[in-house]
């Protein structure tokens, strides 16, 4: 793995990752660097295990107290009282325990990585192979719908838009070259780079990887957001003030009745029992579970909201949080576009929930060709529909699929044998499709360009 790949000619990342642009590498040496640098994955997050999970439970200052008290009341005998403070100890570790386990269960779904499939050339043979197999050196080719399976210089490419909001937060495109970048060109900038987990919009291209896994961009941030925080919750705090008093309140209690009947009776011994039993009355047995059952509940209602929430004190520090910083896409907006208005020489059909016509008539020609040609000049893939590509190209698909229009059939009845990518100077693009014997150029773009 190199660094500051985009600041180097091509010709010299090449030869550094000891690879070639037109064959990649062997795979014997690809088997070689694996080994040597690992597989394409990030590290996961090592989940807590059972016995921690149940352990934690018991780790809070009233908890001690309890425990505290419930020996005391059967070394003194009392009985009753030392199975109520048991049996508060058992539901409150069970509540809590129950909670963070489901909790930690859907954490750890999240996590689950979907295999991507990346095409890889080995060997000059073109081969479609599992993203974690891929190393430093590899020599692969995107296109438009695809994941980036890792950081890499870009060889070549044609008309090529990156979406790059899961690692920027900006959901505009991102257009992408091989022009060679000064040294300290911010990450945001770096445009001939395509970096691992970003997803092609528009066109094609041909990249060297660089870096994998942990060593990637999303890898360093994926570290970050893997350590731990073992800063106290402001309940935690609280409880932990309020057990200290009791603490000392109890103390002093116990202390100035033992003393106190020690001086004045003849029973000191019966004196430092009821001191002592005094002592268990007074601590709130209930307050860890009243304090558990409504963090849980809480925790409960978020989860319904898709919610995900680790530890249960997270709930009452949600509470206590008054500016949340969030970036816009995927949260404010969709990051989707829908198709809303189409305007024919002599008819206008508006799709938008507020204006939505009813009973519309589709049945003429030009609402078919429109239909068909908005499917041909797409880079998006109809048969996959998890394939990420334009949002654009999207819309028109989904609307071709809402109005009946098999966009697969079409696709597989007209295929693409050439075309013009879109490009933001052009602000067209067009496709070559044949049908029999006969070829239809379909063209898409700003109305004043086509």
């Amino acid at each position: 793995m190199i660094k500051n790949v985009h600041s180097l000619a091509i010709e010299d990342v090449i030869d550094q990752l000891q690879t070639d642009s037109e064959n990649g590498l062997r795979t014997k040496t690809a088997a070689e660097r694996i080994r040597k640098f690992g597989k394409n994955i990030l590290t996961r997050h090592k989940p807590k295990s059972i016995g921690r999970i149940l352990l934690e439970q018991f780790l809070s200052p009233i908890v001690y107290i309890l425990i505290g008290a419930m020996i005391l009341a059967f070394i003194f005998s009392e009985t009753l009282e030392g199975i109520a403070i048991l049996l508060v100890i058992i539901i409150n570790t069970a509540i809590g325990f129950i909670m963070e386990y489901q909790a930690l269960r859907s954490f750890s779904a999240l996590q689950k990585m979907v295999q991507t499939i990346s095409t890889v050339i080995h060997e000059g043979e073109v081969k479609r192979v599992s993203s974690e197999f891929l190393v430093p050196g590899d020599i692969i080719l995107v296109k438009a719908g695809d994941v980036i399976p890792a950081d890499s210089r870009i060889i070549e490419q044609n008309g090529l838009l990156i979406k790059e909001s899961m690692l920027t937060g900006e959901s505009q495109e991102v257009e992408k070259n091989v022009e060679i970048l000064p040294l300290d060109t911010r990450l945001t900038g770096r445009s001939n780079i395509l970096f691992n987990g970003t997803i092609v919009s528009r066109g094609e291209a041909k990249a060297v990887i660089s870096a994998t896994g942990d060593s990637t961009v999303i890898g360093h941030i994926s570290s970050i957001t893997r350590k731990e925080n073992d800063k106290r919750t402001p309940l935690q705090k609280k409880l932990i003030r309020l057990t200290n008093w009791l603490i000392l309140f109890t103390l002093i209690l116990t202390i100035s009745i033992a003393i106190t009947g020690i001086l004045t009776s003849d029973n000191p011994e019966l004196m430092l029992k009821t001191a002592i039993a005094l002592a268990v009355a007074a601590i709130p047995e209930g307050l860890p579970v009243v304090a558990t059952i409504t963090l849980a509940r809480g925790m409960k209602k978020l989860s319904k909201r898709k919610v995900v929430i680790k530890k249960l004190e997270s709930v009452q520090t949600l509470g206590e949080t008054n500016i949340i910083c969030t970036d816009k896409t995927g949260t404010l907006t969709e990051n989707k576009m829908n198709l809303e208005v189409i305007e024919f020489v002599e008819k206008i059909l508006s799709f938008k929930t507020s204006e939505r016509e009813e009973n519309i008539s589709f049945d003429f020609p030009e609402f078919d060709h429109f239909l068909k040609v908005a499917v041909l000049c797409n880079n998006s893939n109809p048969a996959n529909k998890n394939a990420q590509g334009d949002a654009i190209d999207e819309a028109l698909i989904n609307f071709a699929d809402e109005h009946k229009l098999n966009a697969v059939n079409i696709s597989r009845n007209y295929p693409q044998v050439g075309g013009i990518p879109f490009h933001a100077n052009l602000k067209l693009m067009a496709t070559v499709n044949r049908h029999n014997d006969a070829f239809k150029i379909n063209v898409k773009g700003a109305p004043e360009t086509v």
